[in-house]
């Protein structure tokens, strides 16, 4: 039993020695040589992560325990009263810290939150209000020059407004036009997202015809617009009664021939934060005209109908009323999948 012990142990010892030399590798960028030595450290013992955490912990608090005990003895020497006081204190105020916080380093820590704010920027807004730590690397100016490179070279435009407007995919090149204030450029260049689906919920009073009756009877119809967006310039529209617990999580647009009435479109996006969607038949062509403006402070979250129309063969443009309509609004979905890559208008 004992000789068990001892080989298990030893094992466990061979596995954090292995975590411990991918962490170094990792912290120099060797990301490569890290991932095989997590491996390795994973393979001989699975629970290797969870063992090296509790010995950071022992780690921990073994230091705070040493530096409380100077930190004592100093106060003794000069008020061995007030020294009992401060323990006292101490001992009531104690809260235990987040490990892995307290390893993680400042860039690595930047590059989670800058996910985290693509993502669900609601989370990191709420993330980083945990400490005074996150709270200061949260809205880092890196974090919002990493946002702008993630979400800028992946906008659809048409090659009209990308010479017009100078676009080019190098965001350090579209920066200067905000002298260089990536927060700035993320706050006043529009831009759609793709991790979730625009959703409208259009409710009114319709009154039926008096036919055998005095009142005309009236009922409330409510359907709902869905509207996703895609980075190679294709879009994604259904317009239905079903709830969105239904058709969220199959409003794919490989979905489309299965999804009654849905339909398949293209888009672009202006830099005003005109959205335009197109779609042709062999009589017609449909264009939709939104606009996407900020809700709150939640950034360009919700798009606001233009107009909608036709252009027939002649050219001659049609307008639909559009009055009973509400405008969108963006509801993140983790499990979407987004493939990059760019088709311009």
């Amino acid at each position: 039993m004992t000789k068990e012990i001892n080989d298990e142990v030893a094992v466990q010892d061979k596995a954090i020695n292995l975590y411990k030399q991918g962490e170094q590798k990792e912290l120099t960028g060797l990301m490569r040589d890290a991932i095989i030595l997590y491996r390795s450290a994973i393979k001989l013992y699975p629970g290797v992560e969870k063992l090296y955490r509790k010995q950071l912990s022992e780690q921990y608090a073994k230091e705070k325990e040493e530096s409380t005990v100077d930190e004592l003895t100093r106060m003794k020497l000069s008020s061995e009263s007030d020294a009992d006081a401060e323990v006292e204190d101490d001992n009531a105020t104690a809260v235990d810290p987040c490990w892995l916080l307290e390893i993680l380093p400042d860039d690595i820590l930047i590059e989670i939150i800058t996910i985290l704010a693509y993502i669900d920027p609601r989370a990191h807004v709420s993330f980083s209000t945990t400490c005074q730590r996150i709270s200061r690397v949260s809205f880092d100016p890196t974090i919002y020059k990493h946002l702008c490179k993630q979400i800028y070279p992946h906008q659809v435009y048409s090659q009209v407004t990308r010479d017009l407007n100078n676009i080019s995919d190098d965001q350090e090149e579209m920066v200067k036009s905000w002298d260089f204030n990536w927060k700035e450029m993320l706050h006043d260049r529009p831009f759609v997202k793709y991790h979730g689906v625009y959703i409208s919920k259009v409710s009114y009073i319709s009154e039926g015809e008096r036919e055998y009756t005095f009142y005309a009877p009236v009922k409330l119809v409510t359907y709902f617009r869905y509207l996703r967006f895609y980075p190679d310039g294709t879009a994604f529209k259904l317009t239905t009664t079903d709830e969105p617990a239904i058709i969220v999580p199959i409003f794919h647009k490989e979905n489309h021939e299965s999804i009654k009435n849905s339909l398949l479109t293209k888009w672009h996006i202006e830099m005003d934060g005109q959205v335009i969607m197109t779609r042709k038949t062999s009589d017609f062509e449909f264009v939709e005209e939104l606009k996407v403006v900020h809700l709150g402070d939640r950034k360009y979250h919700r798009l606001l109908w233009v107009n909608s129309g036709t252009i027939d063969k002649d050219g001659e443009r049609s307008y639909f009323n559009m009055k009973k309509e509400k405008p969108f609004n963006f509801s993140g979905v983790k499990r979407y999948e987004v493939h990059y890559g760019r088709t311009d208008a």
